[in-house]
């Protein structure tokens, strides 16, 4: 039975009276030590992560030897005659493991998870094999021993606090293929040499904040990183929040998160052509930013780029746009929207019905998307629990995370569109949905895609689609999927079909063998249904076999809110503010119920608390930017949880495959 257990931002777990392991099995590695493993997929292909075997009262290894000296990560492990391929190292594998000295990561390794290494304080070097792809917030938080690092060319992303506190790194060459790197990465390390390559399209807000100010070059109110060809490459933050003005240098190619967040007495900025994404909050309550014009470089517009930017009433959305991120424009002058045939568009003199911002209401019974509209903004459809079916016209190109999220009697949707991605929750909750079609132009489908779609009796992929994300058919509880192709792409995720529904391959007949995804003990799925029948063996779901077909999918942007993710360091403008949804499509009540869910997982606030009852995952919660703010491991996690928030605003929880957007007042 578990008990009532409450977690305190800037602790990463609660506090518990008593603990279960942690780990399926363990095994002595090469260099001597012993290591505990969690099975990942028990069917082909096998995969464990590292873990921590036990947790009790802030100990990780309660009752445990940590492990210490130079240690070697093997690239399998064998447990019962199954040789599994170690691929992830899970959240807190080696907390405070203070005797460790140096850590070699083996190519089998594609993710180090949240605090994997967090203070290991006597760590003074870490080897990195090409494979790994990203470090999640955290990694090697506080390793205040850590000298030269060298980052693998396989690496894409680097997270929010990986190296924060690190204050004997100096330099830092940020391997060409990274593409992001998360809020505070490089937090009060003493670096005086950073390289930017041309691959990083992301820069989250604080990322490189209290370093050295040598790092930087600074001109016309902006403070700039780079690398040898271009130093301009980055614009980091403006100089002061009082600047009235701003001229981007011509070779800027990406501005960060945040960059000019509440300068409020900013009236006029000059964005050059070369910019291709428009940041999270990057023009934030910019309250008297007047006019802005967009180049055609811009595809990407993200969350909250405009908030509170009250007196924004000339802006023109390029042709070029691709995506539109939540509430994006709330608080702008009225006259920049288009609003028709329950819809709320906003574009340019040539298409005012570029991008489909929202519904007009959530009362909406039916919905026509006006022909010219290309993207469909997250969010959009929020909560239209009275819309029945939707045809999605051809001339859209995206349609944004979470759209549909919980239209619980939309029963049909027509998909014309030239979309390529499923995005992440896109028809989450859409309990009565009962046919949909996936256009064979479609390369990926995004976690939790389909949850809760219980109705869902059928559905096909296509032959195109390569990438699959974690969870994408949880509680469809009456699907059966065929699959276009003979055998489980690599691409997709190993717990993709986590709730092993049958599935039919293109090489098989009805009923034959289950190839993919699920975490069941049972191995082959013989055609039966399966259905909950074995406990997800999996863990953490944050990084594993699959990267993420998309970036900033499911809250792998980690550049929002940084709340009390370290202890004693003040959030230093982090705070959620303006979180009342102003022109949104009205936010569910804070004690909603998520009557989806088949295990009755029960998410609400209570005042400044996020409670979530009868979870059996390990539970994260993500701020409306998708940064991560809270995570709690699967075996800290009781009948009922509750987790203390800072911050008012709109927050995310996941707990398996169940997701819930409340409100904290």
């Amino acid at each position: 039975m578990r008990k009532l257990a409450t977690l305190f931002l800037g602790v990463l777990f609660a506090g518990q009276a008593w603990a279960i392991d942690n780990y399926d099995f363990s095994a002595v590695c090469s260099s001597g030590q012993t290591l505990y493993y969690k099975i990942r997929s028990s069917v082909v292909p096998y995969t464990v992560e590292v873990t921590y075997p036990k947790y009790v009262e802030g100990d990780y290894y309660s009752g445990y030897v940590k492990p210490s000296g130079n240690l070697i990560i093997p690239n399998t492990v064998t447990n019962n005659e199954i040789t599994y391929s170690v691929v992830n190292i899970n959240a807190c594998a080696f907390d405070e493991c203070s005797e460790l000295t140096s850590v070699f990561i083996p190519e089998s390794v594609i993710t180090i998870s949240e605090y994997a290494f967090d203070e290991c304080d006597n760590l003074t070097t870490v080897t990195f094999s090409e494979g790994l792809k990203t470090l999640k917030r955290g990694a090697f938080n506080e390793c205040v021993s850590l000298t030269g690092i060298t980052l693998p060319q396989s690496i894409t992303s680097i997270g929010s606090l990986a190296f924060a506190f690190c204050r004997n790194i100096t330099s830092i060459t940020i391997p060409d293929g990274v593409t992001s790197i998360g809020s505070k990465a490089f937090y009060w390390c003493s670096l005086t040499e950073v390289s930017i390559p041309t691959s990083v399209k992301n820069i989250s807000a604080y990322s490189f904040e209290d370093c050295d100010e040598s790092i930087y070059t600074t001109e016309n109110n902006a403070k700039y990183l780079g690398n040898s060809t271009n130093r301009y490459y980055a614009l980091i933050e403006a100089v002061s929040e009082d600047i009235e003005s701003c001229t981007i240098n011509n070779n800027c190619k990406v501005i960060a998160e945040r960059a000019f967040y509440r300068c409020k007495n900013l009236t006029s900025i000059t964005i050059p052509s070369g910019i291709t994404e428009l940041s999270d909050r990057l023009f934030y309550e910019c309250s008297n930013l007047s006019s802005i014009t967009i180049p055609e470089s811009v595809t990407i517009i993200d969350r909250e780029v405009f908030f509170g930017c009250s007196s924004l009433a000339d802006i023109s959305i390029p042709n070029t746009i691709t995506k539109v991120g939540y509430e994006a424009f709330v608080g702008c002058d009225e006259s920049i929207f288009t609003i028709e045939n329950n819809g709320i568009y906003i574009g340019n003199n040539e298409n005012n019905h570029l991008v489909l911002i929202q519904a007009e209401s959530t009362d909406i019974e039916s919905f026509s998307i006006n022909d010219n509209c290309k993207v469909v903004a997250e969010f959009a459809f929020e909560g239209c629990n009275n819309l029945t079916s939707v045809t999605i016209p051809a001339g859209i190109t995206n349609i944004g995370e979470l759209a549909f999220f919980e239209c619980e009697n939309l029963a049909s949707v027509n998909i014309l569109a030239n979309i390529t991605n499923i995005s992440w929750g896109m028809f989450y909750g859409c309990s009565s949905l009962s046919s949909i079609n996936i256009p064979n132009l479609v390369t990926s489908i995004s976690e939790s895609a389909f949850y809760g779609c219980s109705s869902l009796a059928s559905i096909e992929i296509p032959q195109s689609v390569i990438c699959i994300e974690d969870t994408v058919f949880t509680a469809c509880n009456n699907l059966t999927i065929t699959c276009n192709v003979e055998s489980m792409p690599d691409g997709w995720s190993d717990i993709w079909n986590r709730d092993n529904r049958p599935v039919v391959w293109a090489s098989t007949q009805s009923g034959n063998e289950n190839q993919g995804g699920g975490n069941g003990e049972g191995g082959e799925n013989q055609g039966g249904n399966n259905e909950g029948s074995n406990e997800n063996q999996g863990g953490n779901n944050e990084g594993g076999n699959n990267e993420g077909c998309n970036e900033n999918q499911g809250g792998n942007n980690e550049g929002g809110n940084n709340e009390g993710n370290q202890e004693g360091n003040e959030n230093q403008g982090g705070n959620n503010e303006g979180g009342n949804n102003e022109g949104g499509n009205g936010n569910n009540p804070a004690t909603a119920v998520d009557e989806a869910a088949a295990n009755a997982v029960n998410i609400y606030t209570l005042g400044n608390k996020i409670v979530v009852e009868n979870a059996t995952d390990e539970i994260f919660i993500y701020n409306a930017m998708g940064g991560l703010v809270a995570h709690m491991g699967r075996d800290d996690v009781y009948i009922v949880s509750t987790i203390n928030i800072k911050n008012t605003g709109v927050y995310i929880v996941k707990t398996g495959g169940t997701v819930k957007r409340v409100m904290v007042n």
